[in-house]
């Protein structure tokens, strides 16, 4: 089972193609950092062929700008890139669902073709991210790995007293 080094609520500025776009990153603590994200253990046509263009206009009406998400991250790639798995607001995994359309397939850091496997799951194996994005955002709270827990006591308000 491969470990994630770190995950953060996110806020959607761009897609760039059918696996990769930009985005506002909540690191917690009102500390923000954009960041581009590929998504991980998958790959999507390029686009310079239809399908590429498919992927990436798909992936445009799932994450559009603003559109607020949860970014698994499991390592950097040689582009100096956050490859990430992606919890959409639902709790549903976006590459399961690039993969199952057809925009996507599996693959493994060399880009050789696997079946993908999905984010990595906590140590009591339950799934890294299945939480209320909305009310975490709302909250302004940077969750645990556990999806359960702040890791500050901020409020709507900023921090406060505990």
């Amino acid at each position: 089972m491969k470990s994630y080094k770190w995950h953060a609520n996110a806020e959607i500025i761009r897609v760039i193609d059918g696996d990769s776009f930009k985005a506002k990153l909540d690191l917690g603590w009102r500390v923000f950092v954009e960041a581009v994200v590929r998504l991980a253990d998958l790959n999507a046509p390029e686009l310079d062929t239809a399908a590429g263009l498919a992927a990436g206009a798909r992936l445009k009406e799932l994450l559009p700008t603003g559109a607020q998400i949860l970014v698994i991250s499991t390592r950097i790639d040689k582009y100096g890139r956050a490859a990430a798995f992606i919890r959409m607001p639902d709790g549903s995994d976006l590459g399961a669902l690039l993969v199952a359309e057809g925009h996507a397939v599996g693959c493994n850091d060399r880009l050789e073709p696997r079946p993908y496997r999905g984010p990595p799951e906590t140590q009591d194996g339950r799934a890294l991210g299945t939480l209320d994005l909305a009310h975490a955002h709302n909250a302004r709270m940077h969750i645990n790995a556990t999806g359960d827990l702040p890791l500050d006591a901020r409020g709507p308000d900023g921090p406060q007293d505990v």
